[in-house]
């Protein structure tokens, strides 16, 4: 079966990762790295790609990167058949070095975008190897965070980032791990892994609802309802820690009281921890200390509700709204 062509227009940003095959490693030395990011700098000067984010592993890397021509897959092959022969040659050894080709999953909102330099900058530190990511030689942080280092880096987003979040009128390189702290959340970094790891036949459309009128997020909801047989959760807009510390701020006006109100707010919030952050049945009951079997039965419900019932399915498409803008904001 063919590949299916992957999305990249010109100006498009992507975060890319990849893993050494069999868990074994690719970066063996400072040389490695070295090498490696020589690879990056000659696709920058070919306008091939801008790295606005890195971060190499021992086992696997991560690049934030704005496609500028439409050439990302191009750019990618060619750092990773150079970084790989080269690997090879110097240890006298052949095969493949990569578990796949690489993954990649476009990354479009503000937001989004701003918490994938914070997943990447916290790979050394989630893993120990270094006290905190801008002491970390082998990332952009430390080139983000210090001033100097990698010319190739792209930094005017980040800048311009750090200004915005941080209320100056002048960057120092001081304010960027304030701006940019790293991302220690399990659920956060499970969000941005289950995005990057989802297949790319996953139709993604996190930038569609975020630039739609509420009419968009009732139409979508509708959609999702042919999902009701529970087999196809879909990609996640958002972490299921964000829909449950989200969704009370999302109801609007105080909620009705009494037992009906309660069940519907409760089957409501479980239709959109399925729907917004497509989460399991399983996660969904151990969360809310139910069965998984109950979880089921209350998205069914939810489903029926969106169906046959237009209040009911114009309060869960602007409780949806209301999550996802306060995690990724209005494009």
């Amino acid at each position: 079966m063919p590949r299916q062509r992957r999305w990249d227009l010109p100006g498009t940003w992507h975060h890319v990762m990849n893993r050494g095959v069999g868990q074994r490693s690719i970066f063996e030395s400072v040389e490695d790295v070295r090498h490696f990011c020589s690879r990056m700098a000659r696709a920058v000067r070919r306008a091939d790609i801008e790295v606005h984010a890195w971060c190499a592993m021992t086992t696997h890397f991560h690049i934030l990167v704005r496609s500028q021509n439409g050439r990302l897959h191009a750019a990618m092959q060619g750092i990773q058949r150079d970084y790989s022969a080269w690997f090879n040659r110097k240890r006298g050894r052949d095969g493949p070095l990569y578990r796949s080709r690489y993954m990649s999953r476009s990354v479009e909102t503000l937001g989004y975008r701003r918490t994938v330099v914070r997943y990447i900058d916290a790979n050394s530190a989630n893993a120990k190897v270094a006290p905190d990511p801008t002491r970390y030689p082998h990332g952009s942080a430390v080139s983000h965070a210090t001033g100097v280092g990698q010319p190739w880096l792209a930094r005017d987003w980040i800048r311009s980032e750090t200004l915005r979040a941080t209320g100056v009128a002048v960057f120092e390189p001081a304010l960027y791990p304030v701006a940019f702290p790293p991302l220690v959340s399990p659920d956060a970094r499970a969000w941005i892994e289950s995005r990057l790891q989802s297949s790319s036949e996953v139709p993604d459309e996190l930038d569609d609802l975020l630039g739609a009128a509420p009419q968009g997020f009732l139409d979508w909801l509708w959609r999702r309802t042919e999902c009701a047989d529970g087999t196809k959760p879909g990609l996640p807009m958002v972490s299921t820690a964000a829909v449950l510390s989200e969704f009370p701020n999302s109801l609007g006006s105080e909620p009705d009281s009494g037992p009906e109100a309660e069940d519907r707010c409760r089957m409501l919030q479980i239709g959109l921890l399925r729907d917004l952050a497509a989460a399991t049945y399983a996660e969904i009951g151990a969360r809310l200390g139910i069965s998984a079997q109950a979880a089921c039965a209350a998205r069914a419900r939810h489903v029926n509700a969106l169906r046959s019932r237009e209040d009911y399915a114009r309060t869960a498409a602007e409780s949806a709204r209301r999550i996802l803008t306060a995690l990724h904001g209005a494009r």
